[in-house]
């Protein structure tokens, strides 16, 4: 995948997880905030499955043995945020709750970056990316009222 196709696709992510607290909290109106966060899992357990499955990419799962322990919390990090999310969007409102989100999501990408934690690719902290943090704090005071 080239350069642009990734900046691509995390767009379309960035609009998928945009959506999808709001979707889970309108789905928590009917069924409560713990069967929506069921549902949002099972039906992406499935989704994620019958990829694997279709792509031929089941094997690849033998690895799993290997991985260390932490490395499983990714989904129980996963059903936190979406949990969670449930609680706090009727509270400040979807464009809030994004953007605290996202501004620490960044920071924390910043950090993990900066001692290429999990394997990533070091990237120093600069004065640059620490400005653009500061200017998402700006931007989140500015919708946070």
């Amino acid at each position: 995948m080239g350069k642009y196709m990734a900046l691509l696709l995390a767009g379309l992510i960035g609009i998928a997880s945009g959506m999808q607290p709001s979707i889970n909290t309108a789905l928590g109106r009917y069924t409560g905030v713990k069967g929506a966060s069921l549902v949002s899992f099972c039906v992406g357990v499935t989704a994620v499955f019958l990829l694997n499955l279709f792509s031929g990419n089941l094997n690849q799962l033998k690895g799993l043995t290997a991985a260390p322990w932490y490395l499983w919390l990714g989904g129980v990090l996963g059903a936190f945020m979406v949990y969670s999310s449930m609680y706090v969007l009727p509270k400040i409102g979807a464009a809030a709750m994004i953007s605290v989100l996202l501004t620490f999501q960044l920071v924390t990408g910043m950090v993990i970056d900066h001692y290429g934690w999990l394997g990533t690719p070091v990237i120093c902290l600069d004065w640059m990316r620490v400005v653009g943090a500061i200017l998402l704090l700006i931007g989140v005071k500015l919708i946070v009222r």
